[in-house]
């Protein structure tokens, strides 16, 4: 049996402050026991404490140092037990709302590498780990969404130009018209038209509709009441940008477009069985909406999308928005290259970073908690 080590430190810090960080006593070092202490350091009755205010300030600075969280509304708490030193019988604490929340710190190695050692979820939970797979959209790297240590990953990503986003419709209705397959496709009069319209940031007039009939194809017998989900073209969005009566407009030109086919759906969906490029936006960090980040419009675009392995040892990229592209093969593909990358990654003797080009040697720093990832599978 193997067993790992884990050593964790408690570091306690005196802070160059003239005064204590609940009472006006002193804080001069060497001077003799029971010198610098009043009745509030005692706790005598009818005192009270009073909150240092160039203690928070520092604290506060240390915070934005290592990139943690400043709690906007901060709770002191009584840790209470007996100590010879601890007249009180309790000591001034804090636990569920610090001032200063999680943070990151890097050590610098002598050989300059880096590598990520675990992933801190939104909740706080700290996960230990040798090979670390992001498989949101890289962008939310790049911009700090994930934490300030990670944004040397995937640069281009900022200036690039982002891929399509959507409009889905998710719901369960009875259809009369055209037998469906399991994949439909239905196709406006102008693709130009409706290219036109994305590159405008609008939803297209004539849209090309994909209909996945979930209960047909599937050799056997669909209910009367079927699942359906329905996809449209939709530019990404940018900041809190909206459009106005997204829902009317989009149901309308949706289902108006499918009866010039002769489809009837019955009953119409309703608000909440939309997902918009918005609400992409939203569950996704830093992608605009958009379903498979980067546009792979152009010659070279496919080779400015970012690869599995990364400047930080032991993080690794898969999904639409990594190497080689969009669609679910794909995407399947690029976490196949993430598992040979770890793989090989970790089975090597060398004691440099493994690159993308034989022979690379990363020169970067290690890290502690070096990504602070959102408990997402996006």
């Amino acid at each position: 049996m193997q067993y790992e080590t884990v050593i964790g430190l408690e570091v306690h810090v005196q802070l160059s402050t003239e005064s204590k960080l609940f009472s006006g006593s002193a804080t001069k070092f060497g001077a003799e026991p029971n010198t610098q202490a009043n009745i509030f350091d005692l706790a005598m009755p009818g005192t009270l404490p009073v909150l240092n205010e160039k203690a928070v300030a520092m604290a506060v600075k240390f915070g934005v140092a290592i990139g943690a969280e400043i709690g906007k509304h901060s709770v002191f708490d009584r840790k209470n037990y007996f100590y010879p030193d601890l007249p009180k019988g309790y000591q001034v604490s804090q636990l569920d709302y610090p001032t200063v929340g999680k943070g990151t710190l890097t050590v610098t190695l002598d050989d300059g590498s880096e590598k990520v050692i675990g992933v801190t979820l939104e909740n706080g939970e700290n996960i230990s780990a040798d090979a670390v797979v992001f498989n949101g959209d890289p962008r939310a790297l790049a911009t700090g969404a994930m934490g300030p240590d990670c944004q040397k990953i995937a640069p281009q990503t900022l200036k690039d130009k982002r891929s399509f986003s959507a409009r889905v419709w998710s719901f369960a209705a009875e259809l009369t018209g055209p037998d469906l397959v399991h994949h439909n496709v239905f196709f406006g009069q102008s693709s130009k038209s409706e290219f036109d319209d994305l590159a405008e940031g609008q939803m297209p007039v004539d849209p090309t509709i994909y209909i996945c009939a979930q209960d047909r194809g599937q050799n056997a017998p669909y209910p009367k009441t079927e699942r359906f989900e329905i996809i449209l073209n939709a530019a990404p969005v940018y900041g809190a940008q909206t459009l106005e009566k997204e829902f009317e407009t989009c149901r309308t030109r949706t289902f108006d477009t499918l009866g010039r086919f002769g489809l009837t759906f019955s009953p119409l969906p309703k608000e909440e069985a939309l997902t918009t490029p918005a609400d992409f936006a939203s569950m996704f960090p830093a992608s605009d909406g958009s379903l498979y980040g980067q546009s792979p419009h152009g010659l070279t675009a496919a080779f400015r999308r970012p690869t599995t392995r990364t400047q930080i040892q032991g993080l690794y990229l898969a999904g639409g928005g990594a190497h080689p592209g969009a669609g679910v093969p794909m995407a399947t593909l690029s976490a196949r290259h993430a598992a040979e990358a770890i793989i090989k990654d970790l089975t090597s003797t060398s004691s440099s970073p493994q690159m993308d080009m034989h022979g690379g040697i990363s020169t970067e720093s290690i890290e502690l908690r070096s990504a602070r990832f959102q408990s997402s599978d996006s």
